[in-house]
């Protein structure tokens, strides 16, 4: 039964089109349907991840080209979206970074030979090269052009007294994939090669970032399989076998990107040899990284969840895949856990795959025709408003019967003292007390923005919580 709403929508005067319905009436989830279990936590302790210090950035980014920001900045400036992952050819993204540094937004630009050589569109995987040293000498004549034109005082930026919107260059996408080395059997062999190739390339890349004068830290490994096959663990076990404890001082940045294939971020994805959970596996790699002293912040530079074309995405439904596929409602629900489960990682920017349906894959923001928003777009515009900057501090529930109620700090950086809590189950509804500093009535949203008032009884509201995340201010 639908909750009636008492107040209009948070959202609807800053917006054009209608927000969706409301979501607190929270839905059932079937595990079986998309193949997953519940797990168990597995988090650092809590104490630990509250005691982080707080981030210039908050964690909510999005993966996208540079002529796609240039045509639909306004509306991500809308969603509140400040961190940005760009690729693709840099000099068709000039005007872009142009935008992004007026805009105080900030960019991580994955860098490979076609960012700034056009004729190298068709020749910037390693097979287009006679030797592994010609490709590495590419890769650095590369980076340094780069860091020429759009690093920090780089001449794209000459006599418009902007700075550089550009944080940090991520170091080729994906390099345990295909994207540098082509797959072809024994896969066993191809990984290998792999491995071997980006153990010279990060040195390589780090040769010439930190000795430039526009250096900028560098992301790596950027690595695949981070959710559903932990093919990422592999890889950085490989090339640190490979180049040895000294890999640690080339990169400031780990990154991987832990797509879950259809399976919610707190839970197991079953895959034939096993069960695969991206907590567990985030936690098996921070222990990997500082058994070799290279303990790095850490990034997801590309995740997301794929919604079917019955949903609205572009692209038609592949039937091997249906059970990757989720609703265009359980999309925004799990972009803002993934969000969330980022946060109580310790991980420090997600960049969610993609502001538009491009490459065969249906999880854009919004339609490219017209720029027309999906429910994930308005959950992202409400997080963004109700917890501009936020700061972890306290757990009512940390995944105990698959409930999360997480306490933070709304804006760490004005000190206002309202505070949220946000909660969510992942197998649905279900009736909890949660703890307020309020009296009387308090304020509850949806996840896109709606608003009830709901009565505090002492010092606890009751409320049903499930898949869709609610916020409930408190004064803090």
């Amino acid at each position: 039964m639908k909750i009636p709403l008492i107040t209009p929508t948070l959202l609807a005067a800053s917006l054009a089109v209608a927000v969706p319905s409301d979501y607190f009436a929270q839905p059932t989830e079937n595990p079986a349907k998309r193949e997953w279990q519940p797990a168990e936590p597995a988090f650092p302790p809590l104490s630990t991840i509250t005691a982080l210090p707080c981030q210039d950035r908050p964690v909510y980014g999005i993966y996208l080209w540079g002529g796609e920001y240039e045509r639909a900045y306004k509306e991500i400036n809308k969603m509140g979206v400040k961190s940005l992952r760009i690729a693709g050819p840099a000099y068709e993204s000039d005007e872009a970074l142009i935008i992004a540094a007026r805009n105080d937004v900030e960019v991580m630009y994955t860098v490979d030979n076609q960012c700034v050589w056009p004729q190298y569109r068709e020749k910037r995987k390693r097979p287009a090269f006679e030797s592994d040293e010609e490709y590495i000498a590419s890769i650095k004549k590369t980076y340094a052009a780069f860091l020429d034109k759009y690093g920090p005082n780089g001449t794209l930026y000459e006599g418009t007294g902007l700075k550089s919107p550009i944080s940090a260059i991520e170091a080729l996408n994906e390099p345990n994939y295909q994207y540098v080395i082509p797959d072809r059997e024994p896969r066993a062999e191809v990984e290998a090669e792999r491995e071997a190739l980006y153990a010279k390339v990060l040195p390589a890349v780090a040769e010439v970032v930190h000795s430039h004068p526009n250096a900028l830290p560098i992301v790596g490994f950027s690595c695949g399989g981070g959710g559903a096959t932990s093919a990422d663990y592999r890889f950085v076990e490989g090339v640190y076998r490979d180049g040895g404890d000294a890999i640690a001082q080339t990169y400031d940045i780990f990154s991987t990107h832990p797509y879950t294939h259809g399976a919610p971020i707190e839970a197991n994805k079953l895959k034939k040899w096993g069960a695969v959970n991206v907590a567990k596996n985030t936690m098996r790699m921070r222990e990997l990284l500082e058994s070799h002293g290279g303990l790095k912040p850490i990034w997801w530079t590309e995740v997301g969840h794929e919604i079917s074309s019955a949903s609205g995405g572009r692209y038609k439904d592949e039937p091997k895949h249906t059970s990757i596929r989720v609703s265009d409602d359980e999309n925004a629900a799990h972009v803002i856990r993934t969000y969330l489960m980022a946060i109580r990682l310790g991980v420090q920017r997600v960049f969610i795959m993609h502001l538009h349906d491009t490459d065969g894959y249906n999880g854009g923001f919004m339609a490219r025709s017209d720029f027309e928003w999906r429910p994930v777009a308005y959950a992202t515009k409400n997080i963004t408003s109700l917890m501009p900057n936020p700061k972890l501090t306290g757990a009512q529930s940390d995944g105990q019967d698959n409930s999360f109620i997480y306490e933070f700090i709304s804006d760490h950086k004005t000190g206002n003292k309202t505070n949220t809590v946000v909660a969510w189950n992942v197998l649905g509804p279900k009736q909890v007390e949660i703890d307020v500093d309020a009296s009387g009535q308090v304020s509850i949203y949806d996840l896109v923005g709606n608003e009830k008032r709901l009565p505090v009884k002492n010092g606890k509201v009751s409320v049903e919580i499930g898949p869709y995340p609610i916020y409930i201010k408190t004064k803090g």
